[in-house]
C-alpha cells in the first residue's frame, strides 16, 4: 500500500469525523454513561457498540518544546490507549519535543503481534518522511 495514499484517506476521513456534530453528541454521551451507568452495563454497551472495531488509534501532537514541571524537564513523554471492552489493539502515537513515539497495547487473544505491528508503522513513517511533500509536487 501506498504510505502517503493512505494518510490522505486517513487525513479526510478524521477530519469529517472530528469536525461532524456527531462527535460532540457521542463525547457528551459516553461521558454521561460512565457516570450514570452501573460498570457491568457500561461494559455490555460498550462491548456491544465495539463490536466491529479490532483498532482504536489516538494521535496526540505534543509541542517541540519540552514541558518543565516544579523546575523538573520532562526528557520523555509516552501514554497509553487501554482498547475499551471487545477491541484487541490499541495505538497511541504522539509526539514531544519533535520526537515521534508510538505505543502498542495488544490483546494476546487476538493474534497481534505488537513488535510487528510498530514495525510496519515506523517503516510507513519513514516512507512518508521519503515522499515528496505535496508544496514540491506543483
Amino acid at each position: 500500500l501506498d504510505p502517503v495514499a493512505c494518510l490522505q484517506y486517513i487525513r479526510k476521513g478524521m477530519g469529517y469525523i472530528k469536525e461532524h456534530h456527531v462527535a460532540y453528541i457521542m463525547y457528551y454521551f459516553s461521558l454521561l454513561c460512565g457516570v450514570v451507568l452501573p460498570d457491568g452495563s457500561l461494559r455490555a454497551l460498550l462491548g456491544s457498540s465495539s463490536g466491529n472495531i479490532s483498532l482504536v488509534v489516538s494521535n496526540v501532537r505534543g509541542g517541540s518544546e519540552p514541558l518543565v514541571f516544579r523546575g523538573k524537564v520532562a526528557k520523555d513523554f509516552y501514554g497509553l490507549v487501554p482498547p475499551p471492552p471487545g477491541v484487541g489493539v490499541g495505538c497511541l502515537i504522539l509526539s514531544y519535543t519533535d520526537k515521534l513515539v508510538f505505543t502498542v497495547n495488544a490483546d494476546s487473544a487476538v493474534g497481534v503481534d505488537p513488535v510487528e505491528m510498530v514495525d510496519h508503522i515506523s517503516n510507513a513513517v519513514h516512507l512518508l518522511m521519503e515522499a515528496p511533500k505535496a508544496e514540491d509536487l506543483e
